[in-house]
């Protein structure tokens, strides 16, 4: 084959490909012609450290926080040694370029912990499909189109730009879900993740939980700050342990009847009136549920295993029905119309420490 320049012939003869590319790259320099190594066909981690000068400062920085993982300078060594890893933390190392690391994606890397960086595009793990485990948090990412990882089973992607969770609809195996500070609307694509056993989606802008209802395993759930008036379709999480509802809008609190399991709750900040639901939580021991707009708490010694109940700014006027609760240690009623004609309030429990007015 036969290149031929006017003053510069290129011959692949018995000279070797690296010399003759060299020879090449020479005369097309001299040619005034372009000269680049294309990224995409380095395939090996020894090939992008080898280049790594001629890449742009976002890709050398990826390659050099590949080398610290190795704890070595050679290419060749810190390949050997990244491509016998299961886990990589990439974590707070300002990295933008992902690229690099598209040279591990035939390894068996089960951990991959990239959070705390500025990364918004994840196509260089496209193929790290044994991954088990991906730490994402505190980046710019928008688009999870790239996730193909079907045996992964706890993501986290807190404080980045996520509005479509399309690409998650086919991550059957995740148990374990951080969307908190993103723009989700739309929860749908989270309709057959039946393995959910945590969720956390708080400061989105989240308003219908029904694709939340076959979520029956579900043990920690937290949509503090959204915009969610209809809590219904939860009942069905009766295994529940935690659940986190802080401003939203709720009113009607019926559905956690059937959380008998629970033993958090946090509903400040919300337009609750109706406390009776909560007389069958029979394992609550916290209970957070200031700001809102109650008045009747006699529902409260139905709980025997409640310590301590966050009761500040609401419509309570009475506190004698918490008399006999003494699993209490903590009752905060402050901001509640609790004393009449400027008389001191009286606690009705001892130590009467226990309550905070």
């Amino acid at each position: 084959m036969l290149n031929a320049y006017p003053t510069i012939v290129c011959r692949l003869g018995k000279t070797s490909l690296a010399a003759t590319l060299l020879l090449c790259g020479f005369a097309l320099k001299t040619q005034n012609l372009p000269v680049a190594a294309a990224p995409s066909s380095i395939r090996s981690f020894t090939e992008w450290c080898a280049a790594k000068t001629d890449f742009a400062p976002d890709t050398q920085r990826t390659i050099d926080a590949l080398l610290q993982q190795a704890d070595t300078e050679d290419c060749q060594q810190a390949n050997d040694i990244l491509l016998g890893m299961t886990e990589l933390n990439l974590s707070a190392k300002e990295l933008v370029d992902l690229s690099p690391i598209e040279s591990l994606s035939l390894t068996q890397m089960t951990r991959l912990d990239i959070s705390n960086n500025q990364i918004s595009d994840l196509s260089a793990i496209a193929d790290f499909t044994h991954l088990t485990h991906l730490y994402a948090s505190n980046n710019q990412i928008a688009d999870l189109s790239p996730l193909n990882a079907p045996n992964l089973i706890k993501l986290n992607l807190d404080n980045n730009q996520v509005s479509n969770l399309q690409p998650l609809q086919s991550l059957t195996s995740l148990t374990t879900l951080f969307l908190n500070n993103n723009q989700v609307i739309d929860l749908s694509p989270l309709r057959d993740l039946e393995k959910m056993t945590v969720l956390f989606a708080n400061n989105n802008q989240i308003r219908d939980v029904r694709p939340l209802h076959a979520m029956v395993e579900m043990k920690t759930l937290s949509l503090s700050q959204n915009a969610i008036a209809d809590i219904d379709p939860l009942s069905s999480m009766t295994q529940i342990y935690e659940l986190h509802l802080d401003f939203n809008q709720i009113e009607n609190i019926d559905a956690v009847r059937s959380m008998t399991q629970l033993n958090e709750l946090y509903l400040n900040d919300n337009q609750v009136r109706d406390i009776r639901p909560l007389a069958s939580l029979v394992n609550l021991t916290e209970l957070f549920i200031r700001n809102n707009q109650i008045a009747d708490i006699s529902p409260l010694p139905e709980m025997p295993k409640l310590n301590w109940a966050d009761l500040e700014n609401n419509q309570i006027t009475d506190i004698s029905p918490l008399a006999p609760m003494t699993t209490l240690v903590r009752a905060i009623l402050t901001h509640n119309p609790v004393a009449e004609n400027g008389d001191r309030p009286v606690c009705p429990l001892e130590p009467a420490s226990i309550c905070q007015f």
